[in-house]
């Protein structure tokens, strides 16, 4: 199956759920696997790295939606 999305429920140090604001909209930390990515955990790296400016531990995977 093509993923065309990776988004993820990333938490700050005091356990609170990281959004991000784009055009009055709030979202999920995430965005479109690119080719360089190595798999699905790079994409949510990457992306938390350049939209939020945020690292993350190791991911974990807790569901898939088609």
């Amino acid at each position: 199956m093509a993923v065309r999305q990776v988004h993820g429920f990333v938490l700050d140090e005091l356990g609170r759920v990281v959004l991000q604001e784009d055009e009055g909209v709030c979202n999920l930390p995430g965005g479109t696997p690119e080719p360089a990515d190595a798999d699905l955990a790079a994409t949510l790296a990457r992306e938390c790295a350049e939209e939020s400016q945020l690292r993350h531990g190791p991911p974990v995977f807790v569901g898939l939606t088609d």
